[in-house]
């Protein structure tokens, strides 16, 4: 299965801690009933309420040398708590500036952390904190004190409800919990009025509040692996959304305001029990990845056609039996990849060769029994993934893909190869596997020099007589 949205995703996860030197961070302000800590008491109140941390920080240097603590102008501005390294991404961006790098320390150890003081509401400056795999059930109230945080990314924690006070961190513009068996979302979400990226991925929740509405600003929004039934029709408030995220999820039902996200980009709506798609869904004009896998479609949505930019499909194990001829009539001028395996299919469009830029078919595991002429008109394809069908011959017209570098037939009814296939001049792998044939078709006889891999094991070939 193609994953579409793993560029998008790449930004799901700010764990990366970036060492900025400074001259004047070791300055301790003297203890005083109504004087504030400095930055470096902060960290050391962290420290000494894990007694088993393993962190490694020494108190005779500088704290930007200290592990996990970002230091700009002599202040903390990025904190970082991971209790093990899940794979580095790429940083969240915010005006134009990355909050953290992507560079993974050398001496980033496992750390061992189960309490976050109240001391770390001094830290006013921070502006992004990220904490994962630690042990953590829960955060103190002095947060909502960093009025200057603008990521807050929580992940793999034994944290199961996000406090209401975080609501009230107005500059917030990143948010992320992942992973935390969180339950339900309280409507202060609606207050986040600066949020752009949240992410809620990997939880237990059944339901989204309406305030969701409220977040304007948003640009992606990830609820994918919860138990999410419906979605609220306030989505389609989010008018600047470019990313949604909704697979694995119990969803049966889209609505109809999500018509109304026209800056859409990636949609993600793989295992869910859709039987359906808004025919409002032609209006996301500016969609170009579309994945629908694993969920109970039995025909292909006419209004799909008219995604003008689109440049991935991917529709797998549906129920689909038929593709409209619409489909391939409309100009995709970037569709690069179609992908409809494991459905009911048994046949295709002649018009399919009308999009000429695909790079990439798949139409494995269906129960397609010839191909259309039209085939060969995909000048610019390059795969054609077609095993387990019921192919019993192949057009003359293939010979025409010049291009095509793989081509997978196994496991169809193919008995003969018509002769224009040698002229496929870039081929890199054919794959005959178990099909009809009973001799090593002469038509391949141009690609036995070692350069084409050919496969035809699992064919009844007869025994050569001396």
């Amino acid at each position: 299965m193609y994953k579409k949205h793993i560029i998008i995703k790449s930004i799901f996860f700010l764990i990366c801690v970036c060492f900025t030197a400074c001259n004047n961070d070791d300055q301790i302000i003297d203890a005083g009933a109504n004087i504030p800590l400095s930055d470096k008491e902060v960290l050391i109140a962290i420290y000494n309420a894990n007694p088993d941390n393993n962190l490694n920080w020494d108190i005779t240097k500088s704290i930007s040398s200290w592990q996990g603590v970002q230091v700009r102008d002599g202040k903390v501005v990025g904190l970082s708590l991971a209790g093990k390294n899940p794979d580095f991404s790429l940083p969240i961006i915010i005006d134009n500036n990355p909050i953290s790098s992507t560079s993974e320390p050398s001496d980033l150890s496992e750390i061992s952390i189960s309490n976050i003081p109240e001391e770390i509401g001094s830290l006013t400056n921070l502006e992004w904190v990220h904490f994962s795999y630690i042990d953590i059930k829960g955060l103190p109230e002095t947060i909502k004190s960093l009025q200057n945080l603008k990521s807050l990314e929580i992940e793999g924690t034994k944290i199961t409800e996000i406090p209401k006070f975080i609501y009230s961190l107005s500059n917030l513009e990143n948010l992320s919990l992942l992973n935390t068996k969180i339950k339900s979302i309280d409507p202060g979400i609606g207050n986040l009025s600066k949020l752009k990226y949240l992410f809620l991925e990997a939880n237990e929740l059944n339901k989204i509040p309406v305030t969701i509405g409220k977040l304007t600003q948003l640009e992606y929004l990830s609820l994918e692996n919860n138990q999410l039934n419906e979605i609220p029709k306030s989505i389609g408030n989010l008018k600047y959304l470019r990313g949604l995220y909704l697979d694995n999820n119990l969803l049966s039902s889209i609505p109809e305001s999500i018509s109304k996200l026209v800056d859409l980009e990636s949609l993600d709506l793989e295992n869910n029990q859709l039987r359906s798609i808004p025919e409002s869904i032609s209006k996301l004009v500016n969609l170009e990845s579309l994945d629908l896998d694993n969920n109970l479609l039995s025909s292909m949505p006419e209004s799909i056609s008219k995604l003008v930019n689109l440049n991935l499909l991917s529709m797998d194990n549906n129920q689909l039996s038929n593709i409209p001829e619409s489909f391939f009539s409309n100009p995709f001028s970037n569709l690069f990849r179609v992908s409809i395996n494991n459905n009911q299919l048994k046949e295709l469009p002649e018009g399919i060769g009308e999009i000429k830029m695909l790079d990439v078919l798949e139409f494995s595991g269906n129960q397609i029994t010839k191909l259309p002429k039209g085939i060969g008109e995909i000048e610019t394809l390059k795969v054609l993934e077609l095993s387990g069908n019921q192919i019993t011959e192949l057009p003359k017209e293939i010979g025409r893909l010049k291009q095509l570098k793989t081509l997978d037939l196994s496991r169809n009814q193919l008995h003969t190869l018509p002769q224009e296939i040698e002229q496929l001049s870039s081929l890199l792998t054919i794959n005959l596997s178990f099909n009809q044939f009973t001799s090593f078709p002469k038509e391949l006889d141009k690609f036995t020099n070692g350069d084409v891999d050919v496969d035809l094991t699992g064919n009844p070939f007869k025994p050569i007589k001396n």
